[in-house]
């Protein structure tokens, strides 16, 4: 038999046993190459002529076999607008006026507006082998190698691309520029675990200058080079740069998320690492402050966590394609697996049932039932079960949250119960029911103001005075002991005594962050004293959109920010001494309080959302008579804003879900 012949047959069979093995996946994606087939077939010919290369040929079947599923996209809108990034990491102008400016040049950002291309008519031979080349070149020669295995390889490590991003070479230039960082412990015992590389190369990535922003347009992945140069975005694109990073250098990792908040809006996404024993470890925000945990010690308050995988996830595609002809776009295609149960924390998961008695009796039965979660006024699939009215059950869902169970019936959602959430040890459904209209409810805010992160860093915080500027020795006035819960919030003062100098100064570890501090000689007065604005300078011509000049302003809504975590203070000089009587101070915040002079309007879930009316506001809180009460509350700003949330009113307060 020649050579020709043999790896011809040989090339045959290697071919009819990856089918095989992969339920005719990998036939369905050569098919759907069309002129592309020849690239994919000349990888797996390549791979095929060495027994050796066995390895290398599975991995070029997954790749392959999965491709269908991944595209990118390519056009004039986007390549102007990927310019964000860098416009975003060295422009002095907030991100608002940024993306604005962007806005303003380009049009509104729009995916329909650039041309999808998919990978399977476009991935090259040659780029394919030089990915599977690299990533098994740093599978190999690392130490920790040995200890991962070879469909964790295949997920955490072979891929070449993360989402959508245009794939490009960035395997070497990434191993070139981060594997030096690793020399000095390559030779240590605890390098047989890729744990213990990821922590090295995360303190070293954390140390990095990066710009957190979400102020973006809805953009596809932006791909490595961007992501590393610019280290500017949101959870999404700082995330994205570690999986790069960590994959380039052999390190099994990925990316964990929640498609939503369980009290937010947006969804969030983390890097999760695998150590020697598949443990999984996360890193979020490349914050240096939050390092790595374990995923029973990372805090993340969601219905559901789900890990990204390179391949379709088929059991789950062939079971909701068995049950329904449609569904919603999430589970379509599939290519993550419910992880919920790794990360139980403070709040541990649970099977719930709904009870015959939650589900409306006027709807016809599904097949299907979907676990909603709040988004804004709407509501969004996280988890789905087959339908059964007297015991319909989701496995592995987190509690303290508020759900709804919705099907999936001509592209939209058909509820099939009202709110409800899980209460006590035992998990028992609380449902949500409108019931007569007799509260008077007090409303401060649109949104948790504290899920912003300023409010509670006021906390410790204290106003001093004294008769010289240094400070020394000074009287303390007041000491902030909660988080404030509204814009304007007032402190009365009984001493009489006069001084020349007065000033907020900032609990440890807050940036002095504060908005507003205000000073009134008498408790009826309604207008701030004035005087020589003194402080702490940043000194920072890059940051002077947060000097300390911002906390008497007059203006609530911009604010103060010390470049240091601790030190920062902010106050007046009045040229001779003077007594107060009252104190106004205004938290840092992303302008969610009750603004004066805007236009709300209340909403109460009723099976649908029903408006209890609008109104201007008067003041920093709104009143409104006459509620009802048991049931989901929620207030919208028609004059400005995005950011709104569903509560209750408990107790005289706003209670956020």
């Amino acid at each position: 038999m020649n050579n020709s012949f043999f790896f011809l047959v040989l090339f045959s069979f290697l071919i009819y046993s990856c089918q095989q093995n992969n339920s005719s996946g990998l036939y369905t994606a050569l098919r759907l190459a069309g002129n592309n087939r020849p690239e994919l077939e000349k990888v797996l010919e390549h791979y095929s002529e060495d027994p050796a290369d066995s390895l290398k040929y599975r991995a070029a079947c997954f790749l392959i076999e999965n491709m269908p599923y991944y595209h990118h996209y390519e056009g004039k809108l986007l390549d102007n607008y990927l310019q964000i990034y860098k416009a975003l990491a060295t422009s002095r102008q907030e991100p608002q006026e940024v993306l604005k400016s962007f806005i303003s040049e380009y049009g509104n950002f729009s995916i329909n507006q650039v041309e999808s291309k998919p990978d399977i008519k476009e991935i090259k031979y040659s780029y394919l082998i030089e990915n599977v080349e690299w990533a098994f070149k740093v599978w190999k020669e690392q130490p920790w190698g040995k200890n991962v295995l070879f469909d964790d390889f295949c997920e955490y490590i072979l891929p070449y691309r993360i989402e959508d991003e245009k794939p490009s070479e960035w395997r070497q230039k990434m191993y070139e520029k981060y594997n030096y960082l690793l020399d000095s412990y390559r030779n240590s015992p605890e390098a047989t675990d890729p744990l213990f590389a990821a922590k090295i190369i995360l303190d070293s990535l954390s140390k990095g200058e990066k710009h957190f922003t979400t102020v973006l347009p809805n953009l596809p992945h932006i791909g490595p080079e961007l992501c590393e140069q610019w280290r500017t975005g949101s959870c999404l694109e700082l995330t994205d740069l570690t999986v790069y990073v960590l994959r380039s250098l052999g390190i099994p990792c990925g990316i964990d998320f929640m498609p939503i908040h369980g009290r937010g809006n947006a969804g969030h996404f983390w890097t999760f690492i695998l150590d020697i024993n598949r443990n999984t470890y996360t890193s979020d925000y490349l914050d240096a402050k939050i390092g790595i945990l374990s995923s029973h010690e990372a805090q993340h308050l969601t219905s559901k966590v789900y890990r990204k995988m390179f391949s379709i996830n088929k059991n789950l595609e062939k079971q909701l394609y068995t049950l329904s002809t449609s569904f919603p776009p999430f589970f379509s295609h599939p290519r993550f697996m419910d992880i919920t149960s790794i990360y139980t924390g403070n709040n541990p998961v649970r099977s719930i049932t709904i009870p015959e008695s939650a589900w409306y009796v006027e709807n016809k039965s599904p097949s299907i039932a979907y676990l909603c979660v709040s988004h804004k006024k709407t509501w969004v699939p996280v988890a789905w079960t087959q339908f059964d009215k007297k015991h319909t059950q989701f496995d592995n869902v987190k509690s303290d949250i508020v759900f709804r169970i919705a099907s999936w019936e001509s592209n939209q959602l058909k509820f099939q119960t009202g709110a409800f959430r899980i209460t006590g040890l035992d998990g028992k459904i609380h449902l949500l029911v409108a019931n007569e209209k007799n509260d008077t409810i007090c409303l401060l805010s649109k949104f948790d103001i504290g899920t912003e992160g300023f409010t509670g860093l006021m906390v410790n915080g204290v106003f001093e005075a004294s008769n010289n500027l240094s400070f020394n020795c000074p009287d303390t006035l007041a000491i902030i002991n909660k988080p404030p819960v509204r814009l304007k919030n007032i402190l009365h003062l009984h001493s009489q005594k006069k001084y020349r100098y007065f000033r907020y100064k900032g609990p440890e570890g807050s940036h002095c962050d504060v908005s507003e501090v205000m000073f009134y000689k008498n408790i009826n007065d309604t207008k701030a004293c004035l005087g020589k604005v003194i402080g702490t300078p940043n000194n920072d011509e890059f940051n002077n959109m947060n000097e300390y000049t911002n906390a008497l302003d007059e203006n609530p809504y911009t604010s103060f920010h010390y470049k240091n975590a601790s030190g920062g203070w902010v106050g007046l000089d009045f040229g001779r001494p003077v007594s107060i009587s009252k104190i106004i101070y205004i938290p840092r915040n992303r302008d969610n309080f009750i603004r004066k002079g805007d236009q709300y309007e209340l909403y109460y879930l009723d099976n649908e959302w029903v408006s209890a009316g609008e109104t201007i506001a008067d003041a920093d809180s709104i009143v409104y008579r006459n509620i009802v009460s048991g049931t989901l509350l929620y207030l919208e700003n028609h004059t400005r804003g995005n950011d709104e949330r569903i509560f209750t009113y408990e107790n005289g307060k706003q209670i956020w879900w």
